[in-house]
């Protein structure tokens, strides 16, 4: 699969999770120190974070092909382009998180991408971050 350089990933759900985490987080704090409006508020705050946190979690993770060239092309799994272009210096690519900004041809920020280190097999991740870590002519 990556001798084509294509690779399969599943798009983290980890940033919604987070988000929903730090919403209900929120909400308990404004609950803690507030009377009055400022309790209600963290009250509907932790109500919207667990809301989103349930979300999160049921939502089956996208199933994205991402294709390294020239540029990087990012389809969706039945094939439509989701966005293609260079990848932007801001990005991060660890070995047990890869954070992916994809530029445009106008400059402008076309793609974020997150991936976690279930995101496809291990040996599979490996190569695209070696290549994402090597590969000059990919960057903007």
């Amino acid at each position: 699969m990556s001798l084509t350089h294509r690779w399969t990933v599943h798009r983290s759900r980890g940033p919604e999770l987070l988000a929903g985490a730090m919403v209900a987080a929120s909400g308990a704090a404004g609950m803690a120190v507030g009377e009055g409006w400022l309790w209600w508020a963290g009250a509907a705050c932790i109500g919207l974070g667990a809301l989103g946190l349930l979300l999160a979690a049921r939502r089956s993770r996208e199933l994205l092909h991402i294709r390294l060239d020239e540029r990087i092309r990012l389809e969706s799994a039945d094939g439509g382009l989701v966005a293609e272009g260079l990848l932007d210096g801001a990005s991060v690519v660890t070995p047990w998180l890869m954070a992916l900004r994809i530029r445009g041809d106008d400059g402008r920020r076309a793609a974020d991408l997150v991936l976690d280190a279930g995101s496809a097999p291990a040996d599979e991740l490996r190569r695209l971050r070696v290549r994402l870590l090597t590969d000059e002519a990919i960057r903007a």
